[in-house]
């Protein structure tokens, strides 16, 4: 029985993509659920499981880091250990466009210029009203560039 309605649903997608002049597919989009099953919701369904989903990948990121996720305040505190890390914290904090309060430790040497325009754009994308940044003592004049940076933006 699920193959003939998995065989349906392909069906109707292919006949809405022919039909459906301007390709969006009846205003529906195809999710996957947590059970690998496939559905279609309408976009503002798909935009709230969307955000739940990155909010979520939010918090795992924080906590496995040994940060704390607050998120009836919309605040984060964490040590971001590594260039890798912070990418990806970065991306998944403009994605899941709930922070507000940022308080960042950096902890590894963020001084090329990749490192520091990623931060910037994290800043200047994202939906901050306060943001306080810290570092280890060995990095200090890593966080006068960054510091110069952040007042330069604001």
């Amino acid at each position: 029985m699920l193959t003939t309605f998995s065989k349906t649903l392909r069906a109707l997608e292919s006949y809405l993509k022919i039909k459906d002049q301007g390709r969006v597919l009846g205003n529906l989009n195809r999710v996957a659920t947590p059970e690998g099953h496939v559905k279609w919701v309408c976009f503002d369904h798909y935009k709230v499981n969307y955000q739940e989903s990155a909010i979520q990948q939010l918090r795992e990121i924080v906590e496995e880091n040994g940060g704390r996720f607050m998120e009836e305040k919309g605040r984060v505190e964490f040590k971001i250990s590594s260039n890798v890390l912070a990418r990806e914290f970065y991306n998944t904090m403009i994605e899941a466009r709930k922070i507000q309060e940022l308080d960042i430790t950096l902890e590894w040497d963020a001084t090329t210029d990749d490192d520091l325009q990623v931060l910037s754009n994290v800043i200047t994308t994202s939906f901050l009203r306060k943001s306080s940044f810290s570092w280890r003592q060995d990095l200090e004049w890593t966080v006068l560039l960054l510091l110069l940076l952040v007042e330069w933006l604001y």
